[in-house]
């Protein structure tokens, strides 16, 4: 699958990961986030820690928001973040070594498209 679709299974996690990490950069460089935060559940202590997964406010939006997704099951969507959501907690407790992208491990049997 072609990477740079942003509609659709392992294209749309990576570009989520991306995107989280972009975010949570930013977001340490302007002091909302502390440099030190270790782990996902963490950021919700300062923010709404999923709303870095979202990219509609980047200029081209390319995977939307679960707004979006009125064809999937509340499960389905959970098993389309979920990943996303765990690789971005490992590269924070790996202290942002490396991309966010690279601790993304998909589960067999997940349905990724809409």
């Amino acid at each position: 699958m072609n990477r740079n679709q942003g509609d659709r299974g392992y294209s749309a996690q990576c570009r989520r990961a991306w995107v989280a990490q972009r975010w949570i950069e930013e977001d340490i460089g302007r002091g909302i986030l502390p440099p030190g935060v270790n782990c996902f559940s963490a950021l919700h202590d300062y923010v709404d820690g999923h709303g870095y997964l979202f990219d509609k406010y980047l200029g081209e939006t390319r995977i939307g928001t679960t707004l979006d997704w009125q064809s999937w099951s509340l499960q389905e969507i959970i098993d389309h973040i979920a990943p996303v959501c765990e690789a971005v907690d490992a590269w924070l407790r790996n202290q942002r070594q490396g991309n966010a992208v690279d601790y993304l491990q998909l589960k067999e049997g997940t349905r990724f498209c809409s």
